[in-house]
C-alpha cells in the first residue's frame, strides 16, 4: 500500500485512516505502514497530521473522523493511507466537498468496483486485491494435506504471535492494483468484467 504512493511522492503531510482496532488485521496494517514510512518521518519528509482507527470499517465514522480532522487543523493531507475503500471513498467525498481534492494520493483496500472506478477517475492511487479464489484453493489443498499427516515446509511458515502464542501461518500474497495492471488483475481473473470496470 505505501509503495505505490511513495513512488508517487516522499513528501508533504500524512493521514492515516486504518481500520477496527479491534481487527487485528488494521492493527497490523496500520503498524506496517508507520514501519514503513518511518525514515521519511525521521527525516522530516513526511509529517503524520493524524492517526486514528474508524470502528467497525464504518464509512460513515470514516466521513465524521476525516471531517473533523479537517475543520480542527485547517490541514490538508497530501497523502490518506486508508484501510478500506470504503474509507477511502468517504475521504474523496470530504475533499471534493472542501475543494481539496487537487494532488492527494489515496489508498485503498479490498479491490471493490467504486475503488476501480476512482482509481480510473484519478481520486485513488490504489487499492489492495485479496485474490479470494487463489486463496480458497490454497487453503483447501493445505486442509488435505494436513489431514494425511503432510506439514508444510519450515520455509513456508511465518509465525504472528495471537497475545499468548506464535501461530504458525502460511500468508497469501495480495496484490496492488494501480491504474496500469486494472486489466491484468481484476478483469484477466474473472473478478469483473470490462463492461463493469468501464461503464
Amino acid at each position: 500500500m505505501t509503495r505505490e504512493v511513495l513512488k508517487k511522492t516522499q513528501t508533504g503531510n500524512v493521514v492515516i485512516l486504518a481500520g477496527d482496532k479491534y481487527d487485528r488485521n488494521a492493527v497490523e496494517l496500520q503498524d506496517a505502514i508507520d514501519k514503513e514510512i518511518a525514515p521519511l518521518v525521521e527525516s522530516g519528509q513526511l509529517k503524520v497530521l493524524y492517526k486514528t482507527f474508524i470502528e467497525e470499517w464504518s464509512d460513515h465514522n470514516a466521513t465524521y473522523e476525516f471531517e473533523q480532522f479537517l475543520s480542527l487543523s485547517g490541514e490538508k493531507p497530501d497523502i490518506v493511507f486508508a484501510g478500506y475503500d470504503g474509507i477511502a471513498e468517504s475521504v474523496i467525498h470530504m475533499l471534493e466537498r472542501n475543494n481539496l481534492m487537487e494532488n492527494v494520493y489515496i489508498t485503498g483496500q479490498d479491490a471493490e468496483l467504486r475503488a476501480i472506478k476512482n482509481i480510473i477517475d484519478g481520486k485513488q492511487v490504489m487499492t489492495v486485491f485479496h485474490p479470494l479464489k487463489e486463496i480458497a484453493y490454497q487453503v483447501a489443498e493445505l486442509a488435505v494435506n494436513l489431514g494425511n499427516d503432510k506439514m508444510p515446509e519450515k520455509s513456508e511458515l511465518s509465525y504472528i504471535n495471537n497475545g499468548l502464542i506464535d501461530v504458525p501461518t502460511i500468508k497469501m500474497n495480495s496484490k496492488a492494483v494501480t491504474i496500469e495492471n486494472i486489466d491484468e488483475v481484476l478483469i484477466k481473473s474473472g473478478t469483473y468484467t470490462k463492461e463493469e470496470v468501464y461503464n
